[in-house]
């Protein structure tokens, strides 16, 4: 037989068991359905990345790892001293010029079109929407956008953009001990009532834990006090939460323009009624 023959026998030979491999797999599901079969697997994945993260979280933004040595002692700890205030003249200006300093201040000078910025004193409810990557990708996702309308559109909710800083921008927050602020009142995340992160992507996790370590939030959420906001989870990889559980508070499954809008009533009725923090995370897991 020629070699051509040969490889075209061994080719048939090659398809056939293929086809035998995929009539075995079907009829396995069929007999115990897709969950059964395949859960496990990704139940072992999902915990080898929440293991991961867990490492670096407690490793790599520790102020007392051996890892970064000095790190959080250049940045004066995690906590800036009491009386600290971001809304002061002197210091919006002082701000000016540090974000000057900045490869590309346009990133955290906001004020664009179609901005929408109100007295977060005179509000009910107070939403920071985190997009966990630069300016420019997170305002290139029209969700985020749609979201952002969305909640201004309501008279008692004020909502707010924040960002992840490019490591230029971040070094410098790190070194005058200045938490990360929105866009638009840069008013420290952590003073808002609800952080809004959306996980468009699995490589998207471990920058929402430089986000919680720069806006000076604890990262895992076992660790957060009544003083903290709610970490809220959506998108995309919301549907299998389970690698970043330990490091939110909730989730939002599903189409976030619906969804949204209870999840902020809820908080604003747990706020007006004096609620604990384990009250409200369990009326949102109603």
């Amino acid at each position: 037989m020629c070699r051509a023959g040969r490889d075209a026998d061994e080719n048939q030979r090659h398809n056939k068991n293929e086809l035998a491999e995929v009539a075995h797999a079907r009829s396995i599901r069929a007999e115990k359905g897709d969950r059964l079969v395949f859960e496990r697997p990704f139940r072992v994945l999902a915990g080898l990345v929440r293991g991961m993260l867990s490492i670096a979280a407690t490793q790599f933004f520790d102020p007392n790892s051996a890892i970064l040595p000095g790190f959080y002692q250049g940045a004066g700890g995690s906590i800036p001293p009491p009386g600290f205030q971001m809304t002061s003249k002197a210091f919006q200006a002082s701000l000016d010029d540090l974000i000057l300093q900045a490869q590309k201040p346009s990133r955290y000078v906001g004020g664009e079109f179609g901005s929408v910025q109100k007295d977060l004193d005179a509000v009910a409810l107070k939403f920071a929407l985190a997009f966990p990557d630069t300016y420019e990708v997170g305002m290139s996702n029209l969700g985020f956008r749609l979201l952002y309308h969305t909640l201004n559109e309501r008279a008692d909710v004020a909502c707010e953009r924040v960002f992840l800083p490019w490591p230029d921008f971040e070094t410098v927050l790190r070194e005058h001990k200045i938490p990360l602020f929105s866009m638009e009142s840069r008013r420290p995340v952590r003073d808002f009532d609800l952080l809004g992160i959306t996980l468009q992507f699995e490589l998207c996790y471990t920058s929402v834990l430089a986000l919680l370590d720069a806006s000076h939030i604890p990262l895992f959420a076992k660790d957060r006090g009544e003083r903290d906001p709610i970490v809220l989870g959506g998108g995309p990889c919301a549907f299998n939460a389970e690698p970043v559980a330990d490091f939110f508070d909730c989730f939002a499954i599903g189409e976030g323009e619906d969804i949204v809008h209870e999840i902020a009533q809820a908080v604003i009725d747990c706020k007006g009624s004096g609620a604990t923090r384990a009250q409200l995370l369990a009326k949102l897991s109603e």
